[in-house]
């Protein structure tokens, strides 16, 4: 994948969002009630009164400030998809999730005590606002060309550590807890699409901390696999999509959209893409790596990769 075509993708991400924010029931009072507020529930004070403030501004207008809302998302996806105005749109879709990550989802409900990854932690919108800085054109101007940026490969490590991390900050009520998360934004969705869901929630409800232990081991084996270059950083790429996938199914329920109240993908799909980038960072690295070998005549591989990078 190259920055132009992490671009797109973020294009189309964003327009879909502005198709979700159409919905009927996003002119009502429900968008602030029932989407935005719930945001609020055990965060800091601050975080509380950030969300509450916004719930309790938007449902003095619904419909007003859905529209405002739907044209803003669609602009920004607009504005990615044109080559001419992408930098633009990047600078805003930044600034833009940066507001939705603190105002309409509660700093990713990072601070309070029950988020993991199967909750949607770290926030859509904060995967948002890193994909478009690591999708922002370098200096020479080559997106068709170039990868994402690769401060990515970092903070893909810093990120799903930190997944680790909160799964083992639940202890040892990991699998009531994770049972919980497991349906937790499954509400309004059909039972077809639940059904598996809850049957998992229910085979790890009793299981103690072994599901929590076992998903915070993927997720620091994800980490830990990015840490090294070549194979090691292109498997982490591909474990970590397929991790991310898992959750959009089995606990994000396709990102409520099935429901008609959902107002992005939820994180699954975002996560899948930083994926992409970092395996296509590290499968440039080998590409580099193996035609530096054929012009030198051969060396290690862990000359080659020093190199490369």
């Amino acid at each position: 994948m190259t920055r132009r075509g992490l671009q797109l993708c973020l294009g189309v991400l964003w327009l879909l969002d502005g198709a979700l924010q159409l919905q009927p029931v996003m002119f009502t009072g429900r968008f602030a009630s029932g989407i935005i507020a719930p945001a609020a529930v055990g965060q800091p004070a601050l975080v509380h009164w950030a969300v509450s403030t916004t719930a309790s501004v938007i449902g003095s207008s619904p419909a007003l400030f859905d529209a405002a809302f739907a044209t803003a998302q669609l602009l920004l996806g607009i504005g990615l998809l044109w080559r001419r105005s992408a930098p633009v749109a990047l600078l805003c879709s930044v600034g833009w999730a940066a507001g939705v990550w603190v105002t309409g989802e509660g700093a990713g409900g990072l601070l309070g005590s029950g988020a993991t990854a199967l909750t949607g932690a770290p926030g859509a919108a904060a995967l948002y606002a890193l994909l478009a800085l690591a999708a922002w054109p370098g200096r020479d101007g080559r997106q068709s060309a170039a990868t994402p940026a690769r401060w990515i490969v970092p903070a893909w490590v810093a990120l799903w550590a930190g997944l680790a991390l909160l799964e083992l900050r639940l202890g040892a009520a990991a699998g009531p807890d994770t049972a919980a998360s497991l349906t937790a934004n499954l509400h309004g969705l059909p039972s077809a699409i639940v059904s598996g869901s809850r049957s998992l929630a229910a085979a790890v409800r009793h299981a103690g901390a072994a599901p929590g232990v076992v998903l915070a081991a993927a997720f620091a084996l994800v980490a830990l696999l990015a840490v090294r270059r070549g194979a090691a950083r292109a498997g982490a790429g591909v474990l970590g999509a397929v991790l991310a996938g898992l959750v959009w199914v089995f606990a994000e329920g396709f990102g409520a959209i099935p429901s008609g109240q959902a107002t992005d993908p939820n994180s699954g799909p975002l996560l899948a893409l930083a994926a992409v980038a970092v395996w296509s960072i590290a499968r440039r690295d080998r590409v580099v790596a193996r035609a530096y070998a054929g012009a030198t005549g051969g060396a290690t591989d862990g000359e080659l990769a020093t190199r490369a990078a």
